[in-house]
């Protein structure tokens, strides 16, 4: 299915046993995508985890081609306040030793120990890779999810551009001919008339009135706007990694349809290539999001 570059996903979980068995660290990953001409991950992890962004970005290139991610790792709680004992046996030990070389009065109580940063420390949460590519796996079928629901909604507002634009083809395809005859015939009187003392084969002035009529056929490029539109709605029902191809076959009927109107002299046919120019544009503006 056509799949989008915006979406969400979340996963809660990968509890696991601390090292003190009342002890559990709890894993959240969140990812947000937007459009983006190529694959841009950024992740924002506790430092304990950084050791395995290398596999977080192998994981999502495997899952995604396009789009700006931004992946989120929290650890709750991701650090939880424990006794520095050792420090704490050595500062008190020290303290009694100062307060007995030098014959000093107070006590040595709880607010005297705390009075010292280093007697509390972080004990920092990690989680186990398993843990950790668990939870990835998790928020990334939900963003995908999520992306081909996107997905389905562009493929719902481009359809009836297509078919509009088949229509618009249609109709440029039935005038042409009738165009190009009429400026076939008027090229002729044209000629006839500006070069009525000099007397030429009527031979000659068709010849040239053809010429010239030709110049300004535009059958070719209906004919090229025609698999253009084809090969469009044809892409559009492959699975995914089509948005760089769709918008290459765009920047070809753009440049098909300007062609047509700087071709023709026709104002209906200008009309209608210009309002196929302007279909085309839309369909960028959907296929800019399109994976």
């Amino acid at each position: 299915m056509i799949q989008s570059m915006t979406g969400y996903g979340v996963s809660h979980g990968g509890q696991r046993d601390a090292q003190r068995e009342n002890q559990k660290a709890g894993i959240t990953v969140e990812m947000r995508s937007v459009n983006h001409r190529f694959l841009d991950i950024s992740i924002k992890a506790p430092s304990t985890l950084l050791r395995y962004e290398m596999a977080i970005r192998r994981l999502l290139q495997e899952h995604f081609f396009r789009g700006h991610i931004d992946v989120f790792v929290t650890i709750m709680p991701e650090n939880t306040l424990v006794l520095n004992n050792e420090f704490i046996k050595n500062t008190v030990t020290v303290l009694r030793q100062i307060k007995s070389d030098f014959a000093l009065g107070g006590e040595i109580d709880l607010a005297t120990v705390l009075s010292f940063k280093e007697a509390l420390i972080n004990d920092p949460k990690e989680i186990d890779e398993g843990s950790l590519m668990s939870a990835l796996i998790d928020a990334i079928n939900m963003l995908k999810q999520m992306r081909i629901q996107e997905g389905q909604l562009l493929l719902q507002e481009m359809l009836p551009h297509v078919d509009y634009m088949e229509e618009l083809l249609d109709k440029i395809s039935s005038l042409s001919i009738d165009a190009t005859m009429r400026m076939f015939d008027k090229t002729k009187q044209k000629m006839r008339q500006l070069l009525n003392d000099l007397q030429l084969d009527e031979s000659r002035i068709l010849q040239e009135a053809a010429t010239y009529a030709e110049k300004i056929d535009i059958s070719e490029e209906i004919e090229r706007l025609r698999s253009h539109i084809k090969q469009f709605g044809k892409n559009l029902s492959i699975n995914d990694k089509i948005g760089k191809k769709l918008d290459f076959i765009l920047q070809e009927l753009y440049r098909e349809a300007n062609t047509i109107t700087a071709k023709t002299d026709d104002f209906e046919i200008k009309t209608l290539a210009t309002d196929l120019k302007l279909q085309t544009e839309k369909l960028r503006e959907q296929v800019q999001n399109v994976q």
